[in-house]
């Protein structure tokens, strides 16, 4: 089931990084793509991610009712770092030619610190997730999320180039 639905978690992650990638550095929305466009793949792609987790995580139904709140809150302050590492990111991606090198070390600077976040916020969870779940699924949600997280960063990385 997780290999059906990683095309679809794919293909809303690249519609997010073609949107990243194309939007100029004033912030102004991408040529031909509205933000309500953009925040359409986005739902759709947190949509494919939560049924690709449903499908995989094979909960009982006293695990179902604690774990999806639980999922709710570690998605919604997720997307919120990662939002702060996205900007980063568009900033390198579309001002390389204008960005001093003091910029650019401030900019990785806080890409990294977003990735340290990330670790961070997954290990403060990890004994939340333990409390409502077996050791053995707890471990399978993460093996999901981290399988899902590679599929959008490798998307991601396609559609961002390289700073020269």
């Amino acid at each position: 089931m997780i290999r059906k639905l990683i095309s679809a978690t794919l293909l809303g992650a690249a519609v997010l990084a073609l949107g990243v990638r194309s939007a100029n550095a004033q912030g102004q929305q991408p040529a031909g793509i509205t933000q309500a466009q953009l925040d359409s793949a986005k739902a759709a792609a947190d949509d494919v991610r939560k049924q690709t987790v449903a499908a995989n995580m094979i909960l009982t139904d006293k695990e179902a009712k604690a774990f999806w709140p639980l999922y709710d809150n570690y998605r919604a302050e997720m997307a919120a770092i990662r939002m702060k590492g996205a900007k980063a990111l568009h900033q390198l991606a579309t001002s390389t030619d204008s960005l001093t090198d003091a910029n650019v070390n401030f900019i990785t600077n806080l890409w990294l610190s977003q990735r340290m976040a990330e670790q961070k916020l997954r290990q403060a969870y990890f004994p939340k997730f333990s409390r409502i779940l077996p050791p053995k699924k707890v471990a399978r949600y993460f093996q999901i999320e981290h399988r899902l997280d590679l599929l959008v960063q490798l998307a991601l990385a396609q559609e961002i180039p390289l700073i020269y």
